[in-house]
């Protein structure tokens, strides 16, 4: 038992020397989110239902991003204007404004909504760098498990990458883990960060799986 003692502690010693500054690339998903606050929200909505601020005013309802079941080539061809079977005739083509690479990363974004049923429940960028704070020595610096403490205790980290596990678990439980722990080596933070600041991790956690 004291062993297992020392090796949380030391865990979360390490979670706390990784310098704030070290920040993975972002993810497709978190650009896209970033665009679609600029470009998509004010007619889909924040949660993609398709009731944003501008929806009652437009003359054909905006799409329900949340069930939608088309490919991700639909989706970049409907974004970019190139598709023109698929647009109600008031959709932008944001081909016109927008890069490939952005648009690739705000079809990730797209696939994000449609694959959960959890809205993101606080800012993915203050819980980017959150993350590369204090879960980093453990998951690794992109969420794929393989930080640095795995080299020196008996862990297996949670990918964070793997869309599945995440997409299924309610903000509840993900919350939960973040704040009470789980298992032998992951801390909980509930003591250490506020719920705003543990709510960022949970929307950068969803958002590093896609």
């Amino acid at each position: 038992m004291k062993k297992i003692l020392e090796g949380v502690a030391t865990a979360a010693l390490a979670a706390l020397l990784i310098p704030a500054q070290v920040l993975a690339e972002p993810t497709n998903a978190f650009q896209g989110h970033e665009l679609y606050d600029t470009y998509c929200f004010i007619c889909h909505g924040e949660d993609g239902k398709g009731k944003g601020p501008l929806a009652s005013k437009m003359p054909s309802k905006p799409a329900n991003l949340t069930t939608s079941k088309r490919s991700s080539k639909e989706l970049f061809d409907i974004v970019k204007g190139t598709d023109k079977h698929n647009i109600n005739g008031v959709m932008p083509e944001w081909g016109r404004l927008l890069s490939d690479p952005q648009i690739d990363s705000l079809v990730a974004y797209l696939r994000f909504l449609g694959n959960t049923s959890e809205v993101l429940p606080g800012d993915p960028h203050r819980g980017r760098k959150i993350y590369s704070r204090y879960c980093s020595a453990c998951h690794g610096i992109h969420g794929r498990g393989d930080g640095v403490m795995v080299g020196v205790l008996p862990m297996k980290p949670a990918d964070h990458t793997q869309t599945g596990a995440v997409a299924t678990m309610s903000n509840t439980k993900l919350l939960g883990i973040i704040a009470e722990g789980k298992g032998v080596y992951m801390p909980g933070w509930a003591e250490t960060l506020t719920e705003e600041e543990m709510a960022a991790v949970a929307s950068y956690i969803r958002l590093m799986s896609h």
